[in-house]
Formats: C-alpha cells, structure tokens, sequence
C-alpha cells in the first residue's frame, strides 16, 4: 500500500514538473513587474490612463484625468497581486482605487467589474484583519459593491439609458441587460458583436455573487443561459460561426466566450452546458494577448478546469518574455495588464523546485517506513 502511494504522488510530481515551461519564481517576477507598473503608473486620484508609453517610459503626468470604467478592472490584479506576495504597496494602490471609484462612479457599463473589485477588495481586507470601510466612515466596500450593483440594475431595467445610448426596457432584469449592450456594443458588428457576451456574463457573475436580492440572483442564472442559448445553442443573435469570428476577431470571440463562461460558472448553470462552453472555447486555442489570457485564466478556474487555467498563466508569462510591458499595441492598455495580472495570480504554476523537494521527502518518508518495518 504504502509502496503503491509513493508511486502515485512521484507520478503526481512528475507531471507537474515536465508539464510547465515556466517556474513559480519566473511568473512571480512577472506577477511583481507588472503590479509594481501598475503602481508606478497610477494617477494621483487613484485611477489611470487608458493607454501608456509603450516604450516603458510610464506615466509623465499623473495629474491627468483617469478613464472611469476601466479602474475597477485594473486594479482587481492589485488585490489578487497582494493576496500572492503580501505586499502592502499593492493593497493600497488597490484602496486608492477604491476611493476613486466611490467618489467618481458614474458609469453603467463597467460596473460590474467595478463592483467585483469593491467586492473583492473588501473580501481581502476582511480576511486580513484590515479595516474594510470607506476612508474612515462606517460604509463598508462591500456595501458599496452592492449597491452600485443595485444602481445599475435601476438602470437596466427602468431608466434605460447610458450617455447617447438607449433600450427599451422590460422590467426583466436578464433581457434589458442583454438590450443594453446589444446597444452600447453594437451586436451587428464584426468588431463588438462578441463583447455583448462578455459584459453581460460578467453582469450575471456579478449580481449573483454580489447582490442580497434572491429575485435578483435568480434573474442572473436567467441572464447566463440565456447568454448561452443565443451564442452556441441557438447561434443566432451573435453569429458565432461567422469566418470573421475564427479568424480577424478569434480574440475577441475567445474574450466574449470567457465572459459568458465567468457567469455561467458563477451561478452553476447545467453542467454539460458549462462543459460544452469549455470545450468550444478551449478548441480556440490560447492567444498573445494580456487581456484575452487573463480572462481566460479566470474564467477556467471559475469552472474548475485547472490545467488550462495554468497553461493560460504561461501564456501571459511567454507574452510579458516576449513584449514586456508593452503588449503588442502602439501603447500599454493599462487594463489589459490589470486583467492579466489578476489571471495570472490567480493561476500560479507550481513550482517545479518545491515539488521536488516534496518528492524526495517521500522517498525518505519511504525509507524510513522500510527500515521500520525490517
């Protein structure tokens, strides 16, 4: 028995050691590199440019006004950063953005992301011991979490407006969302048709995981099946199998399939439905992009499928190897590397070293069992 154990876990060892290019201390450094950049680049009121010099040079002036939908997504990476290495220059880059979004929300279509880091941030306070409310008041982020979720709902369902856009709205929680950003990303195009997918599937993961409204919760299980149906089951309103799709925007649809697959697995929809979404995006293969990485890495650890949430976070450490901080665009998209940083944090590969180690303790574990029992 005893004998048949060590050969499982030496198996276990064997395959995590040859199964990765990277090791933990190769993506750690790129994990630090791109949250200490995050750090550096960030403006004075807590949020940042969308775009920075992509010849590394950083931010030159961090007085000028930040892009509002965009802070949540980046600093998420900050929070799931700290929570790997502890550093504290992390934690509170990520409270200053905090404090920005509290005081600047005005937005419609980025706060779900806005309030999944409010959510998390508050989360990791908690779990530290740290204070978790709003610049010395008594409000906690996670009650501004949840009600910028509620706020947004209002939205949805009643007001049915965002800047120059509008919906006819329903009431219905999962079909005015689908509608508004059936509208705000134009699901006729080739260019935007897959980002209705991925806004609205993370709308679902948000609600449920944020809202007290059971009603609600409910209403965004509806919203990610129904998600599913109109891209793979029915393959009607998004076009899915359009060439467009698998060829000039394959990192787009990959984004949107990994949105839907976020909500999806957030609510627990049918398994084989979950399963089905794997399959086809897996299918797609991995791509040289920070942000369709990152959220491919989230999205898979949602749904339980490790391996490739892992062969994502080398991805990320083989594009950082090969561009840097600049990810291939004229510029940095700062949230791109938000995203990929919280993908990749989350995702850690272990390392082959420690495993080794870990190894060779069973085999001396192994040794003194048999002297033992001579």
């Amino acid at each position: 028995m005893k004998k048949g154990l060590l050969v499982f876990f030496t198996l276990i060892f064997l395959s995590f050691s040859s199964a990765y290019a990277t090791t933990y201390s190769e993506e750690l450094a790129v994990v630090n590199a791109i949250a200490q950049y995050l750090v550096d680049n960030q403006n004075n009121d807590g949020g940042w440019d969308w775009t920075q010099a992509a010849d590394g040079s950083g931010d030159t002036n961090s007085d000028t006004g930040s892009t509002q939908n965009t802070a949540g997504a980046t600093a998420r990476g900050l929070v799931s950063a700290y929570n790997l290495t502890g550093n504290v220059d992390y934690l509170n880059s990520a409270i200053a953005t905090a404090n920005y979004i509290i005081e600047n929300q005005t937005t419609v279509a980025g706060a779900h992301k806005d309030s999944l880091f409010l959510y998390e941030l508050d989360q990791t306070l908690t779990n530290s011991g740290l204070d978790n409310t709003y610049n010395g008041t008594t409000k906690t982020y996670g009650k501004y979490a949840q009600d910028a979720v509620s706020d947004a709902i209002t939205a949805f369902t009643t007001t049915g407006k965002y800047k120059t856009y509008s919906w006819t709205t329903s009431g219905k929680l999962s079909t005015d969302i689908i509608a508004a950003f059936n509208e705000m990303r134009g699901t006729d195009t080739d260019t935007y048709a897959a980002l209705t997918l991925w806004e609205a599937g993370e709308w679902a993961q948000a609600i449920y995981t944020i809202s007290t409204d059971t009603n609600y919760k409910t209403e965004a299980i509806e919203l990610a099946n129904t998600l599913f149906d109109l891209a793979i089951g029915d393959d009607g309103l998004f076009n899915t199998t359009d060439d467009d799709y698998l060829g000039a925007y394959a990192d787009m649809y990959a984004l949107g399939l990994s949105g839907l697959l976020e909500g999806m697995a957030t609510v627990g929809s049918d398994l084989s439905d979950i399963e089905a979404l794997v399959e086809y995006l897996s299918s797609l293969g991995t791509y040289g992009d920070y942000q369709v990485a990152g959220y491919y890495a989230l999205a898979m650890e949602l749904a339980g499928e490790i391996a490739l949430a892992e062969a994502a976070g080398v991805d990320i450490y083989d594009i950082y190897e090969s561009y840097g901080l600049n990810n291939g665009y004229s510029a940095i998209y700062v949230e791109c590397l938000g995203e990929a940083l919280h993908g990749l944090s989350s995702n850690m590969v272990p390392e082959p070293a420690t495993m080794a180690l870990f190894g060779l303790g069973l085999l001396g574990i192994a040794g003194i069992s048999r002297r033992k029992n001579s």
